[in-house]
């Protein structure tokens, strides 16, 4: 929370070969190699994700989530709630996004 706001933060990174970035997407600087969010990444194995977060598959398109929500009580009272979604294609996982959204 910041200055009464409900804050909500999201990044996402997909491998993108031979390809140019969607409409509206940002283009990452030449210089930066990755993102780490702390979890298997792109490249990872489906099973790496499964075995840091718990039984899980992707469903028919490719998508696996993983969500969480926690109440916190200091400083103040307030609900952290984040997400994760993988996109996985031959086992592999080739786009991570992340979220979080923390109400009062």
């Amino acid at each position: 929370m910041s200055a009464g706001r409900h804050e909500v933060t999201q990044v996402a990174i997909q491998t993108t070969p031979g390809s140019a970035a969607s409409s509206g997407c940002g283009i990452a600087p030449v210089s930066l190699s990755g993102i780490d969010f702390g979890v298997p990444s792109i490249g990872s194995n489906v099973d790496a994700v499964v075995k840091h977060f718990g039984a899980g598959s992707p469903d028919a398109k490719g998508n696996l989530s993983y969500a969480s929500e926690v109440p916190v009580k200091e400083p103040k009272e307030y609900t952290v709630m984040q997400s994760l979604q993988y996109r996985v294609r031959g086992g592999v996982v080739t786009t991570i996004s992340v979220s979080q959204v923390t109400t009062n």
